[in-house]
């Protein structure tokens, strides 16, 4: 019922701020193209025109040939190597921003906007494959760029834009998505709160260790910065970025190659040596986190092996089971028979794995699934994941929410109240977050971050 009425009710958008946005965004990119297309000499047409942009980045640099990939990360590692032209480093810097997909935002909403200049039926139940986590259609409000604008320069977006070139306009239309949701009202302001390091949290509550359980103090203790921690024990002291993309990306199990990715997200320059140093000292001071890891993969291959009779990955609250009649295994959270976490389906033992079947992975040439499998890093990320979403269910299922929800997306929810009673619904909703989960989750502490605004932003 929760999310039908999230469905029902939708948001509300600025329509004339998104019509000026749009016409912005049009003739910026159009700009680029032009752009794009008199550095190549015509070769390259515009942006999004892949297939000649291939062709003429390896005709211009041995870095590349042709018949490889040119996404994104593959057009990132060309423009970071010292030998590329910087021709080629010019039009790839173009082509990147030409293709922003944020800015695709603004068409969306237009194309999903209902008579009554609302968004509504955004929300899929249980559409995150192994997870169950809600996912969306659409504009795809769980995916939109977290960045914002102040409001000077969303000012400028909308009514002078033309004082920036095509590349700022484009950055900051992208910034600028989430504030085109509005309250519906003159007299209502959003309520917006997300967990504190949530899924930070969940890992070591569901390991369950004594050593776990001292990694989940750390962020339950507000006298302590367990990133700061962190850089200190990795010889980055008071540097706490270093501590915050360490555990970022160390969470779920990752090597150097995920931390030197995190680690670019964030503008944090990382040598590979520095990486490797560091995963071996994350890893040896955290031996829990594998461990755990280690256990669920070693339930879920006595589940299999042993079909209809549940197996505890070894001290956590994870118990896996695998249904012969359903081909699923699945892992539930506290006991079997309890909250289904995540479901794996057609399961089954190949060369000493456990591989599945993802409907992500589904090949349109063969039209098979392309099986995938559960290692230690994955089990921990889907296990951690899902029971998040159960905590974020919990919570979408209370009255406050029900009464006045108008967003949700992995660890936040929005809500839209009159101004007169913020504060009444503001405790309400901490409530609903924090105190009334103590008895759901035993042991695992929360807090939330609670903003009050008059446009989606940070």
């Amino acid at each position: 019922d929760s999310i039908r009425t999230l469905n029902d009710r939708g948001v509300s958008v600025a329509v004339d701020d998104i019509e000026d946005i749009t016409a912005a965004v049009a003739e910026a990119k159009a700009f680029i193209d032009r752009a794009i297309c008199d550095k190549t000499a015509g070769s390259v047409a515009k942006a999004s025109s892949l297939p000649s942009l291939k062709r003429w980045v390896s005709f211009k640099t041995p870095l590349y040939d042709a018949g490889q990939t040119l996404d994104v990360a593959r057009r990132a590692d060309i423009m970071a190597d010292k030998t590329c032209p910087e021709i080629v480093r010019r039009v790839l810097t173009l082509v990147d921003a030409g293709n922003s997909a944020s800015v695709k935002k603004y068409t969306a909403f237009a194309n999903y906007m209902c008579e009554d200049e609302i968004i509504r039926g955004c929300y899929v139940d249980h559409g995150a494959g192994q997870t169950t986590r809600l996912s969306s259609r659409g504009v795809q409000l769980h995916n939109m760029n977290r960045d914002t604008l102040d409001s000077e320069s969303l000012n400028t977006l909308v009514t002078d834009p033309q004082r920036w070139g095509a590349r700022m306009i484009l950055e900051n239309a992208a910034k600028a998505v989430r504030q085109m949701i509005i309250p519906r009202r003159p007299d209502a302001a959003f309520i917006m709160a997300d967990w504190s390091n949530i899924e930070a949290r969940v890992t070591p509550w569901l390991a369950n260790t004594t050593e776990a359980l001292s990694k989940l103090e750390a962020y339950a203790d507000p006298e302590r910065d367990p990133y700061l921690e962190t850089a200190d024990a990795l010889g980055f002291p008071g540097e706490r970025q270093a501590g915050k993309v360490t555990e970022l990306a160390m969470g779920f199990l990752g090597g150097a190659g995920a931390l030197l990715s995190m680690a670019d997200n964030y503008g944090l320059n990382i040598e590979t040596s520095q990486a490797n140093r560091m995963v071996t000292k994350w890893r040896k001071d955290n031996a829990w986190a594998l461990a755990f890891g280690d256990s669920l993969v070693s339930a879920a291959k006595a589940a299999v092996r042993t079909p209809d009779i549940p197996v505890t990955a070894g001290n956590s609250r994870v118990v896996y089971h695998y249904s012969s009649i359903e081909n699923v295994l699945t892992a539930h959270v506290g006991n079997y028979g309890g909250r289904v976490a995540v479901r794996y389906r057609n399961p089954r033992r190949y060369q000493g794995d456990v591989i599945f079947d993802s409907p992500a992975l589904f090949s349109a040439k063969t039209g098979k699934t392309i099986p995938k499998t559960l290692w230690r890093g994955l089990a921990v990320e889907n296990v951690t994941q899902a029971y998040a979403a159960l905590l974020l269910r919990t919570v979408i299922g209370r009255q406050v929410f029900y009464d006045y929800g108008v967003m949700t997306t992995h660890d936040d929810v929005v809500l839209e109240v009159p101004i007169i009673d913020i504060d009444r619904l503001s405790e309400e909703l901490r409530c609903a977050m924090v105190a009334d989960l103590a008895s759901f989750a035993p042991g695992l502490t929360l807090d939330i971050d609670l903003k009050v605004r008059s446009r989606l932003q940070n």
